[in-house]
């Protein structure tokens, strides 16, 4: 899994449980699985000055090497 820029948007009152580190939040959420998982602050949810990282297409990830190769087209 890749996981790009989050935002936090403003919390409301009552949801402070919300508040946790993207980190904390995506271990949690993938806690049980086996797969590796990269950060990579050039792509997500903010306007950004990168390519746009396609969704779909087979890729490998390399967690050691810190690597994501497109093993099929992104376009048609």
């Amino acid at each position: 899994m890749v996981v790009g820029d989050l935002m936090i948007d403003e919390l409301l009152p009552g949801s402070e449980w919300k508040a946790r580190e993207a980190r904390e939040a995506v271990l949690h959420a993938l806690d049980g699985f086996n797969l590796p998982i990269l950060k990579c602050n050039t792509f997500g949810h903010r306007p950004l000055l990168n390519p746009i990282v396609p969704i779909g297409p087979l890729c490998v990830l390399d967690s050691e090497g810190l690597v994501v190769e497109l093993r099929e087209s992104a376009l048609e």
